[in-house]
């Protein structure tokens, strides 16, 4: 598939995407349903318009007016993650990106009030046809040239962002470590009965506390003539 990042939802299910996908969340934006021939009780989550035009052409739409609660989410992306980490333990080491798959997701509703009828599943060959064609419409869809570059700069920005944010989590997990360390040392040194020892203990770890507080010099070699 080519790169974008696509969703449609009903539109609590949309909200829920929206904040917990990580793709929809970093490449997409709500767009207005009304240009669109879908029902308004679905949400577009869109990086690209050429892309969602693709996407919802005639048969799609057709399949979400004729049964709008067939359908839960459709979502395609070349960009798919998973879930957003909300929060990390710093003290810990941070997790190396996870592998960007090409995916197209369909989630349906077999079914209301948990009692799956003929009706219903009669229903679900359209939900059969509708993965199958789109998964052909994925396939052959092509972006213009000047969407292929903004594609390609709007991934390299966010990997960009995604490297900065990993080398500042490692920085505040090392300054983490060091601080249980010299904490560690503090609480030795009150448990120990030695006097003798606990004032060197009690040196070392000044000099160390002074030397990290100095201001690092930069050494030049001059080469003699």
């Amino acid at each position: 598939m080519d790169k974008f990042v696509f969703a449609v939802a009903q539109k609590k299910t949309g909200i829920t995407l929206a904040r917990d996908m990580n793709d929809l969340a970093q490449y997409c934006q709500f767009k207005k349903v009304d240009k669109y021939a879908i029902p308004s009780q679905f949400s577009l989550l869109s990086e690209f318009e050429e892309s969602t035009a693709a996407m919802l052409d005639s048969k799609v739409c057709s399949i979400l007016n004729k049964n709008p609660q067939l359908v839960e989410y459709i979502h395609i992306s070349d960009q798919y993650v998973g879930s957003r980490v909300v929060e990390q333990d710093k003290s810990a080491q941070p997790d190396a990106p996870t592998t960007v798959q090409k995916v197209l997701i369909i989630c349906f509703n077999a079914s209301e009030r948990g009692r799956t009828t003929k009706q219903d599943m009669e229903k679900m060959i359209q939900c059969t046809n509708l993965v199958f064609h789109l998964m052909e419409r994925v396939r052959h869809f092509t972006l213009s040239r000047e969407a292929k570059e903004k594609a390609t700069e709007n991934r390299r920005k966010i990997d960009e962002a995604l490297q900065k944010t990993l080398h500042q989590q490692r920085q505040e997990a090392a300054q983490q470590r060091r601080e249980d360390k010299r904490r560690e040392e503090k609480d030795k040194l009150m448990t120990i009965d030695d006097p003798d020892r606990a004032r060197k203990l009690e040196d070392k770890e000044r000099r160390r506390e002074l030397k990290r507080k100095q201001p690092k010099m930069k050494q030049m070699k001059i080469k003699a003539l």
